[in-house]
């Protein structure tokens, strides 16, 4: 009743000045929850009956640059306290998946030896975004086995078992049910402080891994294979970037030097220099992994050069990722 009265904003229920968005009457339904099961008054048969409203997932984009990106997994990889949101963070990036999607992964959802996850229905944010998410780099096939494991930990076992299960009591655990949208929040803000990013939302992950995919120039028909629906909005601000890069690729390769000297050339002639956004990335060591002096090996899926994207697996020294 308060959910609805507050999304309408009956005034015969209370006197609020407008109505509220699913956000905010989650956050009020949260608070007055916690207070309610302080004072006992809220115990299982309260929550078996109660039916929270989704998460909105806001599509304003806050992807990070290259350069915020290589520091954010960089400082995650620092220290052991920041693992869990190194390994979610790589598979967010490489998967472009949402928040809540990622959220209600189960283990078997996750099949690594077949080299893909599958989005399913529960956790879409609509029908159009159920699919299958190829990983295009060892780097995503090792988070998710250190994400499986920990997984394990926590007591998930079964396929039907949450990926992210939730923490009920301190120190326990319930893998058949998924971590709530607030799970992870202090962690996340942990490792965004220690980088200097204060406002970075996990959301962002799935913006960033699209906006790199889109800096690679690829086509948006590839981009949206693995990243589900968009808004005609959004779509129209990746395809902007993507258009970008591949004229960057294109005058590399008809420059007034190529002009000067026509006729055939060998089949191994030198690739065209791409542009200085891509070289930008790898001379950052930008894979996915620490950085450093890196080498590459590219995987090309269904148009989509990982390479390109940055979406490759470094060499790290002493087996650090």
């Amino acid at each position: 009743v308060y959910q609805s009265a507050r999304a309408t904003c009956d005034r015969s229920i209370a006197h609020w000045a407008k109505p509220a968005g699913a956000n905010l009457i989650r956050k009020e339904i949260t608070l007055l929850c916690r207070i309610l099961k302080a004072a006992n008054l809220w115990g299982e048969s309260e929550q078996a009956q109660f039916q929270a409203l989704r998460p909105v997932e806001s599509d304003v984009c806050g992807a990070m640059t290259p350069q915020e990106q290589h520091r954010f997994l960089h400082v995650a990889s620092s220290c052991a306290e920041f693992q869990f949101i190194y390994w979610y963070s790589i598979v967010a990036l490489q998967t472009t998946a949402s928040t809540n999607e990622m959220r209600e992964l189960r283990l078997g959802d996750i099949l690594l030896r077949d080299g893909f996850i599958q989005i399913r229905s529960g956790s879409a944010k609509n029908k159009h975004r159920i699919r299958t998410i190829p990983l295009v780099s060892p780097d995503a096939v090792w988070a998710f086995e250190r994400l499986v494991d920990r997984a394990g930990q926590l007591g998930a076992i079964s396929p039907a078992h949450y990926l992210f299960p939730i923490q009920d009591a301190k120190g326990h655990y319930d893998p058949a049910r998924p971590m709530s949208d607030s799970g992870m929040k202090k962690r996340w803000d942990k490792v965004r402080r220690a980088v200097g990013l204060p406002r970075l939302r996990i959301y962002d992950l799935r913006h960033t891994g699209i906006t790199r995919m889109a800096e690679a120039g690829t086509p948006i028909a590839v981009i949206m294979s693995f990243a589900g629906h968009m808004t005609l909005r959004m779509q129209q601000h990746y395809t902007t970037i993507s258009m970008i890069s591949r004229r960057g690729w294109a005058e590399a390769t008809w420059s007034p030097v190529a002009r000067a000297h026509p006729g055939p050339q060998p089949i191994n002639a030198t690739r065209p220099k791409p542009p200085a956004s891509v070289n930008a990335r790898h001379d950052l060591g930008h894979g996915f992994g620490v950085g450093g002096d890196v080498k590459y090996g590219a995987r090309e899926f269904n148009g989509f050069d990982s390479e390109a994207a940055g979406w490759t697996t470094p060499k790290v020294a002493n087996g650090r990722r």
